[in-house]
């Protein structure tokens, strides 16, 4: 699905149970007519 994801550790202890996840989705768009399979 074109997600990337990461988890980092609390600012104040990296032992902490807590923790920050991270997503970023990257911009997509289909290609024009011309230029997908099948050339329809």
């Amino acid at each position: 699905m074109r997600w990337e994801s990461q988890i980092v550790d609390h600012e104040e202890r990296p032992f902490q149970r807590e923790k920050t996840l991270l997503l970023s989705k990257l911009y997509w768009t289909a290609p024009p007519p011309s230029q997908r399979p099948g050339g329809a």
